[in-house]
């Protein structure tokens, strides 16, 4: 079995911790933004996200209003940074028609903050350096 499946199966209420704490302390800029907890209350395009994400073991988080909304779809990964494993999130951004927005990795420091990474794949690395600038 892949490690990131089994980091989901053995931690789905950790990711959904960790990715509440991102969201309100580095995505969320507008304190007036209201937190998405019913997915009956997301568009239908976001819905389809959410309910294809819950079945693969990812966690989603979706702020603001129907049309201004942004849903965050996150899952947790093996990670190193600077040689020490580290507790990661892959997070993935959509707007309120269900358009990617971007993809970003972060790194829970030691500290309790985070860093955004950049997403190295097998084709190479990212062309943005690490770590990337938000």
């Amino acid at each position: 079995m892949e490690t990131t499946k089994i980091l989901h199966f053995r931690h789905p209420a950790q990711a959904e911790m960790l990715l509440e704490a991102l969201v309100r302390e580095r995505l969320q800029t507008g304190s007036h933004s209201r937190q998405v907890t019913e997915r009956s209350e997301l568009p239908s395009a976001v819905q389809r996200l959410v309910i294809s994400a819950a079945r693969d073991g990812k966690v989603w988080s979706a702020w603001g209003e129907r049309s201004a909304l942004r849903c965050y779809i996150s899952e947790m990964i093996p990670a190193r940074l600077a040689g020490e494993k580290c507790t990661a999130l892959r997070v993935t951004a959509y707007d309120s028609r269900g358009r990617l927005a971007w993809q970003r990795i972060y790194a829970l420091l030691n500290d309790g903050s985070w860093q955004a990474a950049a997403i190295r794949t097998s084709r190479g690395p990212d062309p943005v350096p690490w770590p990337a600038q938000d």
